[in-house]
């Protein structure tokens, strides 16, 4: 995962062009937020160096890649390894990253970034029926980002969140049958995206005949 905050831009997150799916409210319409996360979604993830903790009301995602610096370069005074870590002090002087040898020539830094959201006015979980829907607000698009929340076995397995899949003729097809889809193109005639404001009942069609496939974030549980 290297974009945040975790619910948005997805295109980018996913390291592919795509064409999203932007919501005009939180899903699904007139159904009343959760105050929490309920119990099977708490606890801490992992996956590819990247580590997700969910809370009753909150979530910190720590997004963490690993860099080759060149051991010629620690120069003492630019960079440097000081009580175990690696200092950098032309990007951020006070703050130390881990690391590990990387052959004779180099050494491999873990750079971490860390995003933190709590729910609220602009992250809102929702529950209907047996399913959950995450909606955090997309400024860029003027609208909502929606993801469907699951956890695999009970609570004791994967933590998923799936979105819709602007790119996916069938799902675009599924998409169109249940609801109303406006098109907004870009200056050049291209789609920028697709606009939806679907009742509970085609919220729940769309996703029974299809939608919401595109895997946004798949994680392991660490511990509960």
């Amino acid at each position: 995962m290297k974009n945040l905050p975790w619910m948005a831009g997805a295109c980018v997150l996913l390291m592919s062009a795509c064409t999203p799916v932007v919501f005009e409210s939180p899903q699904p319409e007139n159904v009343p937020a959760l105050k929490a996360f309920p119990a099977a979604f708490i606890g801490t993830y992992e996956n590819d160096g990247d580590t997700l903790w969910v809370s009753s009301a909150s979530y910190v995602y720590l997004d963490c890649e690993e860099t080759l610096v060149d051991r010629d370069s620690l120069d003492g005074k630019t960079r440097l390894i000081r009580d175990g870590l690696f200092y950098d002090l032309t990007d951020n002087p006070d703050h130390g990253h881990n690391w590990s040898p990387s052959g004779d020539t180099a050494i491999a830094v873990k750079y971490c970034k860390s995003d933190t959201q709590a729910l609220g006015k602009e992250l809102i979980l929702k529950q209907y029926e047996d399913q959950y829907f995450l909606s955090m607000r997309d400024e860029e698009h003027a609208g909502w980002s929606v993801a469907l929340l699951e956890r695999e076995r009970n609570g004791r397995g994967k933590f998923t969140a799936l979105i819709p899949d602007g790119e996916s003729e069938t799902e675009l097809q599924v998409l169109h049958h249940v609801m109303k889809v406006d098109t907004v193109k870009n200056d050049d005639g291209g789609v920028n995206h697709y606009r939806v404001s679907p009742r509970p009942a085609q919220l729940m069609q769309y996703l029974d005949e299809g939608g919401f496939t595109k895997v946004y974030l798949s994680m392991k549980p660490v511990r509960n």
